[in-house]
Order: C-alpha cells, then sequence, then structure tokens
C-alpha cells in the first residue's frame, strides 16, 4: 500500500505451505524408493540388501540432528514476537535439512566432475 511503512512479507504463509508440502512429498518418494529398493534387493542378493536400510538410516539421522540443533526462540517481526514453537522448531529442521543436502549435493556433483573415481578404478585394475 503506496505510502505506509509496511514491513510485513507477503505470501510468507502460502511459501511455507508449499515448503511443507514438498517436504513430505520427498519424504514420502525417498521412503518409497528405499522400500521397493530393499525389498527387490533383498530377493535377488540379500547382502548388499543391507546397503538401502543404511541410507534410509542416514536420513533419519539427519532428521534426528536436525531437530536437536533447531531453535524454538521467538523470532521479532514488525515489533511482535512469533512463538509458535512447533513451527519454528520445523523451519529450523528443514533450514538445516536444506544446507546439509545442499553440501553434499555440491560436494558429490565436484567429485563426479573431476573423475576421481574413475581414477581410483584405474589404479585398482
Amino acid at each position: 500500500i503506496a505510502g505506509q511503512s509496511y514491513t510485513n512479507p507477503e505470501y510468507t504463509d502460502l511459501l511455507m505451505y508449499w515448503m511443507y508440502a514438498l517436504l513430505g512429498v520427498s519424504i514420502v518418494c525417498v521412503l518409497l524408493s528405499t522400500i521397493r529398493q530393499f525389498i527387490s534387493m533383498c530377493i535377488s542378493e540379500p547382502k548388499s540388501a543391507v546397503k538401502g536400510v543404511i541410507y534410509l538410516v542416514l536420513l533419519i539421522a539427519l532428521f534426528v540432528g536436525a531437530y536437536a540443533l533447531s531453535d524454538d526462540a521467538p523470532v521479532m517481526n514488525n515489533g511482535k514476537a512469533f512463538t509458535d514453537s512447533t513451527i519454528l522448531k520445523f523451519t529450523d529442521v528443514c533450514i538445516y535439512v536444506q544446507y546439509v543436502l545442499l553440501t553434499v549435493t555440491a560436494v558429490c556433483t565436484v567429485i563426479a566432475l573431476t573423475g576421481v573415481f574413475k581414477a581410483a578404478n584405474k589404479i585398482k585394475a
């Protein structure tokens, strides 16, 4: 609105709901694909099926660690304290998980582009 000092961000609630929906969809997709992979590996190669469980445990550990690091301290918004601890904790968890996953993705991309594993395979052969 013209002429007013208005600092409240618009559509923040919509953005948060969109983030919750995307997080939920990705968690469901990861869990379903992990279960499918585990079942197919149990049928074909039972010993290597443990790898699927390890990835699931790592994902759960990531969320548990992010929850342990998250904070529910009130934040100020337009001079008012926002104190809903559930939303504050969940937002921190989402941010921490995104940081970790972005870092892992960047590191894996650099490793793939540099060909470190190809060089290691040539040394073994």
